[in-house]
């Protein structure tokens, strides 16, 4: 379930930015993006997750035969969902995927062929923040029950093809 409440996204904002500050304090350069795993918020059997960028978070649990079987938790911020894309354009950046990649959408610059980020939601892009880029993050919620194992959360900074790897993960048996 998603939380459709920017407002409760933006409570999550001061926590990942103290954290992306000490990075900035150990001189980690952030020039360009930076997106992190997503938070959790884990009490008694509520889980709260707040994403940015391209992290993900799945759940695996049992299924009627016991079987394990992987939920996605988080949708990717892509720029080219509708809602995401419309901001970008309303602040006078672009979204298009280059010809090489043509699956891969991006958010440029309004007059020049860079940073070309794949995501709509990051924090710390000084090139990109006022041309759509934004760091409020979406939240969603899950009521876990007994038949929940784990939650694996990651980001593909850290797992190459990451896409593949949900893949492999939904067919878990």
């Amino acid at each position: 379930m998603n939380v459709a409440n920017e407002g409760l996204g933006a409570h999550f904002s001061p926590c990942i930015l103290r954290q992306t500050e000490a990075l900035i304090l150990l001189s980690v350069n952030l020039l360009v993006q930076i997106s992190l795993l997503p938070y959790t918020l884990y009490q008694g059997k509520h889980l709260v997750i707040a994403n940015l960028g391209d992290s993900r978070a799945v759940l695996c649990t049992r299924g009627n035969k016991n079987q394990l079987v992987s939920v996605q938790l988080t949708v990717d911020v892509k720029p080219n969902l509708p809602c995401e894309a419309k901001r970008i354009r309303d602040c006078k950046g672009r979204v298009f995927a280059m010809d090489e990649k043509t699956e891969v959408f991006r958010v440029w610059m309004p007059d020049d062929n860079c940073p070309g980020l794949a995501m709509a939601r990051a924090f710390r892009d000084f090139c990109l923040k006022d041309f759509g880029l934004i760091s409020i993050p979406e939240v969603s919620y899950r009521k876990l029950t007994d038949t929940d194992e784990f939650v694996v959360l990651a980001t593909d900074g850290i797992v190459c093809g990451w896409d593949y790897l949900f893949d492999f993960l939904l067919q878990v048996h």
